[in-house]
């Protein structure tokens, strides 16, 4: 049965998980599908599976080891469309040194949460139309410009806002046209109060050259947006970019001498 359930769930693409679906391979040698699933049990019990949640099994190989990417099983189990943004889509990305324990997941349906081994999958539930921002193939996680504006946006998410300061600092060093693909998907995203800290971080991070591209991001209304979303109300007023400075202008550059 073990045999069974592997080349079916190889055939399927999501080797070594095994799902609710994948029980059609055995169900001619159990008799039953209520008899599949208490084979499933039994495999269980012999920790030739390990249980996900309800349905969902990871098969250890040849030698004992389970041998699954918690993208690789998120990917498996969760319909698309689906996105993996902030935090660790961040790591992904090498943007971040964090190890965030929570990977989030933008879905169209509700989805149950589940945690795997440490870590903890947590669904949001939004507009199909937002979620974008992956490759065409593969798992979906998050570009590196869709992560940081989820994160900025977000601070519930689980990245503070040094964070996502650090992750936008370390991919403005890297990519020469960041500024450009950040502008691009900032307008995509149609939130004018990040954009607006955006331009002001860029103008901070990389000078207001490469904060160009935000300047007709900005949206009509002149009040003022708080710099840290989470952060007090005190502080200068950056009328460039409508932007209250409620943070040190230190504390974004503080990765940079503590690294």
């Amino acid at each position: 049965m073990s045999v069974q359930l592997a080349r079916q769930s190889t055939l399927a693409g999501r080797w070594p998980v095994v799902v609710e679906d994948d029980l059609e391979a055995i169900d001619p040698l159990t008799g039953s599908r209520e008899a599949s699933f208490a084979a499933l049990r039994r495999l269980a019990q012999i920790v030739q599976l390990e249980r996900v949640r309800r349905g969902t099994y990871v098969m250890r190989d040849e030698t004992g080891v389970l041998r699954v990417d918690l993208f690789a099983l998120i990917d498996a189990v969760t319909p698309a469309p689906c996105l993996i943004t902030a935090g660790r889509a961040l790591a992904a990305h090498d943007l971040s040194d964090q190890h965030f324990r929570t990977a989030v997941v933008l879905v169209a349906n509700l989805r149950r949460n589940f945690d795997w081994r440490g870590d903890h999958v947590r669904y949001v539930v939004t507009d199909r139309a937002r979620i974008w921002g992956a490759p065409r193939n593969g798992v979906q996680v998050a570009t590196p410009e869709r992560a940081i504006l989820d994160s900025l946006l977000h601070p519930r998410w689980g990245v503070t806002f040094s964070q996502s300061v650090e992750a936008l600092d370390l991919a403005l060093a890297r990519w020469p046209r960041f500024p450009a693909r950040l502008a691009t998907a900032a307008e995509r995203y149609r939130n004018a109060a990040t954009a607006r800290r955006l331009g002001f971080l860029v103008t901070q991070l990389a000078g207001a050259d490469a904060a160009h591209p935000f300047e007709s991001l900005l949206g009509a209304s002149r009040a003022a947006t708080p710099l840290d979303p989470v952060g007090g109300r005190a502080g200068g007023y950056d009328a460039r970019w409508r932007v209250r400075v409620n943070i040190s202008m230190d504390e974004p550059r503080a990765h940079r001498v503590t690294g």
